[in-house]
């Protein structure tokens, strides 16, 4: 049982004496003692009692006792404060894993926040709980100000960044309701602004590679370091926030390459890039009101408004995950809760960057939402371990400017498939030292069609050839995936012409005129000539041998709660007839296929000749990652030797 606040802080001021002031010189207090026990609340909550944007923290609350208490509580252990239970990330880099450590934010916010709905405001034990965290979390920090997740000497941005930032707020939290720990104004609370400050100027230090080399490469971790630094601006010294300023102005050249996307892994990252980087510059934008900032939203997301395929309907959109380098995300849904849309943490940037508007929820969603939750009833589930991101206090910190239905059909309506019919849009990235960056993205958009194609360096999930095939009106009938099974290609054996080098030496054309662009692998070779003519896109693929052509093929079930008809799914057979293909695996010998999607369109694949065609049931990979946009993916496997031929067309309605 945890003892009483007044009980708890006399133990703590008699047994483990307060800092002893001598002259200028402060004696350490007791640095280690026996931590108590935080008290556990059941799940139960009266959910009208919290405020709309605090919701979602109620399945903190029910956890919160768990991560406080799973801690290294031996004062004779070296490691005494270290959060043991994998609440946030795995332990399994003990002891050196700081990111562990980001869950002080958690424990902070629940003790300096006074709220009806949990118990834990100044709760006394909690308090103890946290001084353990911050005293090991220091102790940890390198000497030049650095965290690390793996080594003595490992030093992370990171770590680094995010845990400035966490550790920034929760600073900010105890200036106003301070522990009450004896030891903490007088000793830990000069120490934390210490590490605090160390920490800043590693982020900010243009000289340190593993800051502005490795956080240009992963550009999340960058943005959320300088935005942690943001957070205590006013108490750095002089020196340090000349470095702020300096690297406000270095941030968009690190980040960006040519094609216009901000890296992540060496490539784009829809989720890393949303979800993690625009929240943190929008709080920089926020602080700074630096247009800049606000800059590299637009430029980041007129890349991405290419490559996110709005569907019909307003259920949301399905993203080009072929190219992500990093995180799989196959749809992003057109309203998110509190839960699934810490992208709306962004929202700060919408006026300034206008294109944001397409991507957030709107405020009259969001707030269904919530009105939605308030009403509800029973008990509320604890969130899963690894899942207790320190990143959720921050949203409820987020300045909240969420768009009307018309902005957000205003931004959609920008996107630029859906601003011209046609054009042909070509960006790439061209660093010969450095080939992970060599990346090609080509965007062509017809009356009828557009779609997206990519090639050059092959690494990580990402998938070259052709990627998706859509249409505004009809939406998507074919979308591949990276890091699966499920993509635009060439299939023989454990070859895939999708996931090595391929190189071109077509030019593009400036103009909307038809061409061929010839896609060459390395090591085989394979060939992927792609001709986009005004009405259909012809592919010409050979590789020696027979070999399958796979297409991910979407397609639309019956949805009664949308009134959304199924599709009509079938073989054209070689006397022009048709046969009906089912829900398991069904083959034929086709001279085509088609799907004709009810009141929008018709898309169809036809062979130079009638060649074996399999439709393959719902693949275990794509099972479940089109389901909350009710679609489901199959895969259309055409037979070859030697060589195929086929084109894909759209007729829209």
């Amino acid at each position: 049982m945890a003892t009483s606040r007044n009980s708890s802080k006399a133990f703590l001021e008699g047994k483990y004496v307060r800092a002893i002031q001598l002259g200028s010189k402060t004696t350490a207090p007791q640095l280690k003692y026996p931590l108590d026990t935080v008290a556990t609340v059941n799940a139960s909550v009266n959910r009208s009692a919290l405020a709309p944007r605090e919701q979602y923290l109620t399945r903190d609350r029910v956890a919160i006792a768990s991560l406080a208490n799973e801690m290294d509580n031996d004062p004779d252990s070296v490691s005494w404060g270290w959060f043991s239970g994998g609440w946030w990330r795995d332990t399994y880099l003990f002891p050196y894993n700081a990111r562990l450590m980001e869950s002080v934010l958690t424990l902070t916010w629940f003790y300096t926040h006074n709220r009806s709905w949990h118990p834990y405001y100044r709760d006394p034990a909690l308090a103890t709980r946290i001084l353990g965290s911050i005293r090991y979390y220091l102790s940890i920090q390198k000497p030049n100000g650095g965290w690390g997740t793996s080594s003595p000497t490992d030093e992370h941005p990171a770590t680094t960044g995010f845990g400035l930032g966490h550790l920034a707020l929760s600073y900010r939290y105890l200036e106003q309701v301070p522990l009450e720990v004896a030891s903490w104004d007088d000793y830990w609370k000069p120490k934390l602004l210490e590490a605090m400050i160390k920490a800043s100027n590693w982020v900010l230090d243009e000289t340190n590679d593993n800051s502005w080399v490795h956080g240009g490469e992963y550009s999340n971790q960058l943005v959320g370091g300088i935005a942690g630094a943001a957070r205590i601006h006013s108490l750095l010294p002089a020196a340090t926030k000349l470095k702020f300023t300096a690297a406000l102005d270095r941030l968009t050249p690190t980040i960006f390459g040519d094609a216009g996307y901000p890296y992540e892994a060496y490539g784009p990252d829809f989720p890393y890039s949303t979800s993690t980087m625009l929240p943190y510059l929008a709080y920089l934008y926020e602080f700074t009101q630096y247009q800049p900032i606000a800059d590299i939203a637009t430029r980041a997301m007129t890349f991405f408004s290419y490559n996110v395929l709005n569907e019909p309907g307003q259920l949301g959109f399905i993203v080009n995950d072929s190219i992500m380098t990093r995180t799989p995300t196959t749809t992003m849904m057109w309203a998110r809760s509190d839960e699934g849309g810490s992208f709306d943490g962004s929202s700060a940037l919408r006026t300034a960057a206008p294109i944001m508007n397409a991507f957030l929820t709107t405020a009259a969603d969001k707030s269904a939402f919530r009105t939605t939750w308030a009403s509800g009833s029973g008990p509320i589930g604890p969130l899963s371990r690894g899942s207790m991101s320190p990143f959720r206090i921050h949203r409820t910190n987020d300045i909240e400017n969420l768009p009307t239905l018309s902005e957000k059909n205003a931004g959609v309506s920008s996107f630029p498939y859906n601003a011209s019919n046609s054009f042909i849009e070509y960006r790439r990235n061209n660093t010969p030292s450095v080939p992970e960056l060599n990346h090609h993205y080509l965007y062509v958009r017809r009356p009828t069609y557009y779609i997206g194609v990519a090639w050059g360096y092959q690494f990580s999930r990402i998938r070259s050839g052709a990627c998706f095939f859509y249409h505004p009106n009809t939406g998507a009938f074919v979308a591949g995936q990276g890091g699966s099974e499920t993509d635009w290609g060439l299939y023989q054996g454990s070859y895939r012409d999708s996931r090595t080098q391929v190189s071109s030496s077509t030019t593009i054309p400036t103009d909307n005129s038809n061409f061929t662009l010839e896609l060459v692998t390395a090591g085989g070779p394979s060939t992927r000539n792609m001709t986009f003519n005004t009405a259909n896109v012809t592919l010409a693929v050979s590789r020696n041998g027979a070999f399958v052509e796979r297409l991910p093929i979407v397609i639309w079930p019956e949805n009664t709660a949308t009134g959304q008809s199924a599709d009509v799914v079938e073989f054209i057979l070689p006397d022009n007839t048709t046969q009906a293909v089912t829900n398991d695996a069904s083959t034929a010998t086709a001279a085509g296929f088609r799907i004709v999607r009810a009141n929008k369109g018709t898309f169809t694949v036809t062979f130079s000749q009638p060649t074996s065609v399999t439709l393959y049931p719902v693949h275990t990979d794509t099972q479940t990652v089109f389901s909350d946009l009710h679609r489901i993916v199959r895969h259309l496997d055409i037979s070859a030797t030697n060589s195929v031929t086929y084109s894909v067309a759209i007729s829209v309605i």
